[in-house]
């Protein structure tokens, strides 16, 4: 029982050290794009669009291999730190089931995010 609260101590220790390099990587960094809009489809998964509401595309030869290996959330701050946006506009509907992705977002992009 200890060592399961040592593990998961530790664990959210190298979480905390993640994400602070992710957030000074984003607040060194230059902005790519001014905005990116967030939606959330109505299968739960994810669309990218820039101001002028062009999608913004994963470039990748099989996202279906991507999805094998990255879950959506990590799909989602990937296409956030590639883009490093100057405001993120987060689109959610019912089917929305991410509940620490937002908080994870605002974490990294700070008063970036518009949710």
């Amino acid at each position: 029982m200890i060592c399961d609260a040592i593990e998961e101590y530790n664990a959210e220790q190298e979480y905390n050290v993640f994400l602070k390099m992710l957030t000074d990587f984003v607040e060194s960094g230059k902005s790519a794009i001014a905005l990116v809009h967030i939606i959330v489809n109505p299968d739960g998964s994810f669309s990218f669009y820039d101001f002028a509401q062009k999608e913004i595309v994963i470039e990748a030869h099989n996202v279906e291999c991507i999805k094998e290996v990255f879950t959506d959330e990590d799909i989602v701050v990937s296409v956030l730190l590639a883009t490093i946006p100057k405001r993120i506009i987060w689109h959610t509907n019912e089917n929305f089931k991410y509940d620490n992705l937002i908080d994870t977002i605002r974490e990294i992009f700070k008063e970036k995010l518009f949710a």
